[in-house]
């Protein structure tokens, strides 16, 4: 419709819904070799992290040079941060149950 070929469309838009969750996995994945030029689990959870360091870190969602073209990335040898969320707000607890039945307490 707006000139884009279907073939490209129809990989590609899959691709880019899928991919989000892939990055919000609990997974250790680095991407190994490919984890400087595509965003890996570890390296976008960097951007969730309260670490003092590490807040507003990491915004590249699937390319992290631009995290390193702009001076934001983040990406220390622990791949481990202390903490996730932001910074000064409630806490809602670590486990599944505990964060599913916050908003009824």
């Amino acid at each position: 419709m707006l000139g884009f070929s279907p073939l490209i469309v129809g990989v590609y838009g899959p691709f880019l819904a899928l991919y989000p969750v892939f990055l919000h996995a609990n997974v250790r994945w680095t991407n190994g070799r490919l984890g400087k030029w595509i965003s890996s689990p570890i390296y976008y959870r960097w951007h969730h992290a309260t670490d003092g360091e590490a807040v507003d870190r990491n915004f590249a969602g699937l390319f992290p040079v631009w995290d390193r073209m702009f001076g934001t990335q983040y990406f220390p040898a622990d791949p481990k941060p202390q903490g996730f969320g932001l910074p000064g707000l409630v806490r809602l607890g670590n486990g599944l149950w505990e964060q599913l039945s916050y908003p009824f307490r």
